[in-house]
């Protein structure tokens, strides 16, 4: 997700962000893909932190921010100083969604887990939890 101003006239498109800052966690995926998609017409300003470039687009030195929407949503946007921001623009699909390690030689454990997320897809708890703690979908679009 684009993370802006929530006045902000900007469109989250090539032409929209020509000539603009926009911030991204380094090494990321997020870095990848604005870097990918932005980097011939927008300054992409990398950050070592998260925490880093939310100041700098709390202070208005960067346009926008390039983000992981579960991090931005409790690390920012539910605080104090993220209350004159929120998403903007459409959902980006970017990455294979959120993972948990295993050990390869853990199958009985992983077949737990994928049952588990499973029942909670089909009897409607994910949906209950998601839609009461988020303001967007975390599910896995298959």
């Amino acid at each position: 997700h684009f993370l802006a101003r929530k006045d902000t006239p900007l469109k989250m498109t090539a032409e929209g962000l020509k000539g603009k800052i926009i911030g991204v966690q380094r090494a990321t995926i997020q870095d990848n893909y604005a870097t990918e998609k932005f980097a011939s017409v927008a300054e992409i300003k990398r950050y070592t932190t998260a925490d880093e470039a939310y100041l700098d687009l709390g202070n208005n030195r960067l346009d926008v921010m390039l983000v992981d929407a579960p991090a931005a949503f409790g690390g920012f946007l539910q605080k104090p100083e993220g209350k004159d921001f929120a998403f903007i623009g459409a959902e980006i699909p970017i990455g294979g969604g959120v993972g948990v390690g295993l050990r390869k030689a853990d199958k009985d454990l992983k077949e737990m887990f994928d049952k588990a997320i499973a029942a909670t897809y089909a009897n409607g708890t994910f949906k209950k939890l998601n839609d009461k703690y988020f303001p967007f979908d975390l599910s896995i679009k298959q």
